[in-house]
């Protein structure tokens, strides 16, 4: 806050990130002036998922889907149905709709984005045209499931759970799911009909429901209800992380490797994460260090470097 003519104030971010700004100014009779939102990136941020819930607010489940997300490295920026944007997936890795969002408030917000995309609110299956509007009988949700059928296990999707039935929750919940175009993946089907999608994928460039739109990007739908998550089993955990993984479809995020030493009575300790290498001269030529397993005792002779 500044008070004081010329205002200025000096924001430092906190850590790596994408962060979005906005100034507000007050007059001497309440008047109050709002500017355009300023996106500015620090550093290198991990990546960045745009999470859609109700404009209430997320609820239980939706907090835990965020912190799972955050325990993975995911920067999570949470926005309601309502005030959601189009422009509000600049900049994203990944949009996840929530089945707390009204359809009517995200509609076809982000049908078009060129980001990859999971939702598990069954009434917007058909904005997103991954299904056609038809209310229980291509998109819907259906209470009392504890099991789903996977049906394509070579998918990445599956998370190596094999074929055939798979119960992926502690208690019974409803769970979501549509009827796809050809052109989609069927993974995982409901237990009680083979060709209600449960978990179903369209990857970049696939023909959408309509016959005519090509997916922006990859499209997942997921089986989640507006309570479900926290009641997920290991399992189902699995393919929850497994549809981030695939629809976001980024590299693998390799840590740098780290190299510590000690002193001991007749040489040196290496802690070390990567691969070991030794020189003797910081110029190289470097050499992989035989059977070097963290902590490594080294003896000091000559000029070696590591």
């Amino acid at each position: 806050e500044s008070t004081t003519s010329p205002f200025s104030v000096t924001w430092t971010a906190g850590k790596e990130g994408l962060y979005r700004l906005t100034a507000v100014v007050t007059d001497e009779v309440s008047g109050v002036g709002t500017s355009p939102t300023v996106q500015v990136t620090v550093g290198t941020p991990p990546p960045q998922a745009l999470y859609v819930a109700a404009a209430g607010g997320p609820n239980g489940s939706d907090n835990a889907i965020v912190a799972r997300l955050q325990s993975q490295g995911w920067q999570v920026r949470v926005v309601g149905d309502t005030p959601s944007q189009t422009s509000d997936a600049n900049g994203m890795n990944l949009i996840i709709v929530s089945s707390t969002v009204g359809s009517g408030n995200v509609g076809g917000k982000f049908t078009a984005a060129p980001v990859p995309l999971i939702n598990w609110e069954e009434a917007l299956q058909d904005n997103l045209l991954l299904t056609t509007d038809e209310a229980n009988v291509t998109r819907a949700s259906t209470a009392g499931q504890d099991a789903i059928t996977i049906v394509k296990a070579d998918h990445p999707l599956a998370a190596g759970l094999g074929a055939g039935a798979k119960t992926i929750v502690t208690s019974a919940q409803s769970f979501s799911w549509g009827v796809p175009a050809a052109s989609a993946t069927l993974v995982a089907a409901m237990a009680d009909d083979p060709t209600h999608g449960a978990i179903y994928a369209y990857d970049t460039g696939a023909t959408l429901i309509d016959g005519v739109t090509k997916a922006p990007a990859r499209r997942v739908h997921f089986l989640l209800t507006n309570d479900a998550f926290p009641n997920l089993n290991a399992d189902g955990v699995k393919l929850f992380d497994a549809a981030v993984k695939w629809a976001a479809n980024l590299p693998e995020r390799v840590a740098a490797p780290t190299l510590n030493l000690a002193r001991t009575a007749t040489g040196i300790t290496l802690t070390f994460t990567g691969t070991l290498q030794s020189a003797d001269a910081v110029t190289g030529p470097w050499a992989d260090v035989a059977n070097a397993k963290s902590p490594f005792p080294a003896a000091v002779a000559g000029g070696a470097k590591f």
